[in-house]
Parts: C-alpha cells; structure tokens; sequence
C-alpha cells in the first residue's frame, strides 16, 4: 500500500511540502525566541512567549471536544478552566 501511494507525483509533493512545512515552522519558533532574547536578553519574556504559544492550542482543543450535539465530551476540560 505505501509503496504504491509514493509511485504517485503528487502525494510526494505533498507530503515533501508537509515535512518542508513542518521543519519551518519548528525553526521560525526557535528563531522567535532567539530575536526575544536578543532584544530583551530577559529569560522572563521567553517564557511569556511560549505562554502566549501554548494557550491557544490548549483553549482550541477544549473547543473542539464539545460535540455540536450538546453533549459536552470535552466538559471536564471546560470545568478545569472555570473558577
């Protein structure tokens, strides 16, 4: 089954362009923290970037697990972020 799926041109296209995509946006996160450093050369602010990077992944997946039916399969994530 693979080896016939990478027998087709465009699916190594798009998966070369997913792994390209994938290792470029690793490095620019890295570069971002070294251009933080570089002007503030404040550990602090490396840390509120990658706070500022974490939270809306964490608040998009707790979106995601409520189901569109009203039945909340993502509820115990929602009550956790409630106070």
């Amino acid at each position: 089954m693979t080896a016939s799926l990478l027998a087709v041109g465009p699916f190594r296209a798009l998966l070369a362009a997913a792994a390209l995509e994938r290792f470029a946006n690793s490095a620019m996160t890295v570069m971002l923290g070294f251009q933080v450093y570089a002007l503030t050369h404040n550990p602090f602010d490396l840390g509120l970037l990658g706070l500022v990077e974490a939270i809306p992944g964490s608040v998009l997946s707790c979106m995601a697990a409520i189901s569109p039916t009203g039945t909340a399969a993502g509820a115990s994530c929602w009550s956790r972020l409630r106070c």
